[in-house]
């Protein structure tokens, strides 16, 4: 079981002051439909980053797993700054 702890700092790490990663708003739809079947932003409302807050905390352990194996996929295989952004 994931920790309410753990949860958060996933968060914390996918979150910078509201954006997350390199995506739009329309680019983290697309991505977060096709990961986990649904809009994260569109459910919970908000900034990418506060609805990627909300997201962590409320759903289930399967899901939050699924999609965070994802997100570090793109930086690993997609993002061209992923040593900029992992450092920071």
């Amino acid at each position: 079981m994931l920790a309410r702890i753990t949860r958060t700092m996933l968060g914390s790490f996918f979150n910078r002051g509201g954006y997350v990663l390199d995506f739009s708003n329309s680019s983290m739809a697309n991505f977060t439909i096709e990961s986990v079947g649904f809009d994260v932003q569109a459910k919970y409302g908000g900034s990418k980053g506060a609805s990627l807050d909300e997201f962590f905390l409320h759903e289930d352990e399967n899901t939050v797993l699924h999609l965070t194996r994802d997100l570090v996929d793109y930086i690993e295989l997609v993002m061209p700054n992923k040593d900029e952004y992992i450092g920071s």
